[in-house]
């Protein structure tokens, strides 16, 4: 305790400080849950912050012995080289798709991120010889850099947020170790922990929507539904049709899935028919289903407003070749194998 009351008096232990209080702000307020992308984010920067920490309490006894200088440098130079390439690689990566403005906005960054450190290393308090000082800054530079900069990268932007009953929904913007940006949906407890990550997508989401009447919180994306959380979870993965004031769309469930063959690795798989009002604020499982074993199908729903009847086709309307699945109105017919018709 003693040791550590010293390393905080030290003028290098306040960007450890500054660092250590971001993460704990992003704990308790980025929702994430166990193993996803953005708690991944999280250990990676936790563990860049424990380098840090590691490579001032080195700097510190280096600086009186340019000796230890160079043996921290050597010794410290996987630590080193792998901020280094991070670097390297988020400025080209951002220079290839012609992003420059965020890139300059980074190298700002940059230097801003390193001033108080060089500050530090060439103050007589810190080490009388400012040569020795001087190579073990530079040594360190990426380190220091990318300690600051890496919670402003990734730290997750909260789009929407929502409350029904006990819990919380959030839609959460990432950034992912390949620099794509993602968004995922999460249910939490309290205090945005206890969370479970409901759904996730590259291309992103729109708004969350609270159903009162049937108890239900539904995310919504740019071609329909997307999940639905409630007594009856159900994801969506085919595009919705509007027909006379009202919105269907396909929500899909995995039968028998066995883990050890791998991802979709299901027995079958079941479309529900559901039906949303037309600002999707209330929605209902409607009595027809279709049961498949490939994964990936295509399901098309069509409105007849002479026979005020909808219909399922399992590819558009320019596929002279495709295949009426059923018809659904005041007698609704099945034609396909698969197709069901629920009491």
């Amino acid at each position: 305790m003693k040791k550590v009351v010293e390393f905080l008096k030290h003028p290098l232990s306040f960007p450890v400080s500054i660092l250590a209080v971001i993460y704990i702000y992003w704990l308790f307020t980025a929702p994430m849950s166990l193993f996803d992308d953005n708690f991944g984010n999280y250990i990676a920067g936790v563990i860049l912050l424990g380098i840090y920490i590691l490579i001032t309490f080195m700097a510190k006894a280096a600086s009186a012995n340019w000796k230890f200088t160079i043996g921290l440098i050597i010794l410290g130079s996987p630590l080193i080289f792998l901020p280094t390439i991070y670097i390297i690689w988020f400025l080209s990566d951002r220079q290839f798709y012609g992003e420059y403005i965020p890139t300059v906005i980074f190298v700002i960054e940059m230097i801003l991120a390193t001033c108080y450190p060089l500050f530090v290393f060439l103050s007589k308090q810190i080490s009388k010889n400012r040569n020795t000082s001087l190579i073990l800054f530079i040594a360190m530079l990426p380190i220091l850099g990318a300690s600051f900069i890496y919670p402003i990268h990734f730290y997750p932007e909260i789009l929407d947020e929502t409350t029904l009953g006990n819990y919380k929904y959030y839609v959460v913007s990432s950034v992912d170790s390949d620099d794509h940006s993602f968004q995922s949906f999460y249910k939490c407890k309290t205090w945005r922990k206890g969370c479970r990550e409901l759904s996730f997508s590259y291309s992103g989401f729109t708004r969350i929507i609270v159903d009162e009447q049937n108890n239900e919180v539904s995310l919504l994306g740019f071609f329909g539904l997307v999940y639905t959380d409630g007594e009856n979870p159900r994801s969506y993965d085919q595009p919705a049709s509007e027909f006379k004031d009202h919105i269907y769309q396909f929500s899909d469930s995995c039968n028998n899935f066995n883990n050890e063959k791998g991802y979709y690795s299901c027995e079958s798989y079941t479309y529900q028919l559901n039906e949303c009002d037309i600002n999707y604020k209330s929605c209902i499982s409607l009595p027809i289903q279709y049961t498949v074993q490939d994964y990936g199908i295509l399901l098309i729903i069509e409105g007849n407003e002479e026979t005020d009847e909808i219909s399922a086709y399992n590819d558009w309307d320019d596929n002279p070749n495709r295949t009426l699945i059923f018809t659904y109105g005041e007698h609704p017919r099945c034609y396909v194998e698969g197709c069901e018709i629920l009491k």
